[in-house]
């Protein structure tokens, strides 16, 4: 979730991180650079939050399955 103004770490970087990973997502913050700002920690939070609520759902129930007992 980098900031839409960030100088160290060009959004198209992100974004193209973001495209070779799958199911990621790319959000940005508006008005912020590469330092974290508390103003942000709120909509950092809701887009985690979202992002795991979204994969914990697409998950199979095939990746709770125990591991199978190799003695």
């Amino acid at each position: 979730i980098p900031g839409e103004n960030d100088p160290i770490i060009p959004l198209p970087n992100g974004e193209a991180l973001a495209n070779h990973i799958e199911g990621a997502r790319f959000c940005t913050l508006v008005d912020a650079g590469h330092e974290l700002n508390p103003r942000d920690l709120a909509t950092i939070r809701d887009e985690i939050t979202a992002f795991l609520s979204e994969v914990d759902a697409a998950r199979s129930p095939a990746c709770y399955r125990s591991a199978p007992d190799t003695t």
